[in-house]
């Protein structure tokens, strides 16, 4: 739970990586056999490469409360570098793995059970029939493997290779069964992610770069203060939006009474074209303006019906002044660099 939620994470994985070496002294055999050796090294590399990234990143349990939201926190590239070296690993793992009917595995190897094979009394053309499926899952995983690698090299087509290999691999072990070698995959696939293969939604009319879009929300409520802290950890240079309360001077020299009049006492984003969102249309746009994950969180969310999202939005914002204190300020504390970021 500390490790999840961010609290001391780094002394967190070292006490998992601390138990799992008494486990190796104690129970040597039972630690280095399938399947438990197949499935814990891969997270084993990850909390090693965990402690050499920064603490409390944005969004952990260590950095709430700091005046800067994202703070000094940025992934090392050296351990960027050491999780694709085990997302490599674990597939030629895989694809060097004993087929059906091979000797069997040493200690620590993916053995042969972890591809179909026939009963122990089948008959010798459902025997062939397991082996060759056996070969097929092989040569997907090759596939995947090969496009992991082969386009990985280059940094224009990385995303793609990485795409290609999660899209065969973590089905490929699903279908066989094999679900939490394919849940371990699936997270070195995550850890591998870089968020800026998915840049934000382009505004919606050209404007000059020094124009960013502007985000008036509620300055008396400590959801809306979080949604700012938001928007200034992940857009970094300050490009995308302009922040402002609803309360202040500066929104009455954006929009005229008639378009102030109706505005919810919440979120409202004015985009670059002069067009007002509100609601769950504004949230989704933030959070496709922001790219990376929070772009496919917003594609994800966008599928769902707008009567739905709008209701969603409705019973959050009923009850957010019930769950997040009303602050004391209009405008949450912020260190020097990010206040010309807000008009007030």
């Amino acid at each position: 739970v500390p490790l999840i939620i961010g609290c001391k994470d780094r002394w967190a994985a070292a006490g998992l990586l601390a138990v799992w070496l008494v486990l190796l002294v104690l129970m040597p055999e039972q630690v280095l056999t399938w399947p438990q050796s197949a499935q814990t090294w891969p997270l084993l590399a990850l909390l090693a490469i965990h402690l050499l990234t920064p603490p409390a990143p944005y969004g952990s349990w260590d950095a709430r409360g700091r005046a800067h939201p994202a703070g000094p926190w940025r992934l090392p590239a050296h351990a960027h570098a050491l999780a694709w070296a085990a997302l490599a690993i674990f597939y030629l793992n895989l694809i060097l793995s004993p087929t059906p009917g091979s000797s069997p595995p040493a200690p620590g190897s993916f053995p042969s059970e972890s591809f179909p094979q026939a009963p122990p009394q089948a008959p010798p053309l459902a025997s062939g029939q397991a082996a060759s499926i056996s070969q097929g899952v092989r040569w997907l995983l090759t596939l995947a493997a090969a496009g992991l690698l082969g386009l990985a090299i280059h940094a224009t087509t990385r995303p793609w290779g990485w795409l290609i290999a999660l899209v065969i691999g973590v089905p490929t072990l699903a279908a066989l069964g094999l679900w939490q070698l394919a849940g371990v995959l699936l997270l070195l696939h995550l850890f591998t992610f870089n968020p800026a293969w998915l840049p934000g939604r382009k505004a919606t009319a050209p404007q000059p770069a020094s124009e960013p879009e502007h985000l008036f929300y509620d300055g008396h409520c400590g959801l809306c203060h979080r949604w700012v802290r938001l928007v200034l950890a992940e857009d970094r240079t300050g490009g995308v939006f302009v922040l402002s309360p609803l309360q202040g001077d500066y929104i009455r020299q954006r929009l005229s009474d008639e378009q102030r009049q109706g505005l919810p006492d919440s979120i409202v984003v004015q985009r670059a074209d002069g067009r007002l969102l509100t609601r769950s249309t504004a949230i989704f746009y933030i959070l496709a303006r922001l790219g990376g994950l929070w772009r496919l969180i917003a594609w994800a969310l966008w599928l769902i019906p707008r009567p739905l999202r709008d209701a969603g939005y409705d019973a959050v914002a009923a009850l957010r002044h019930r769950i997040f204190p009303r602050p004391d300020e209009a405008c949450p504390l912020m260190p020097p660099q990010l206040r010309s970021r807000f008009r007030m």
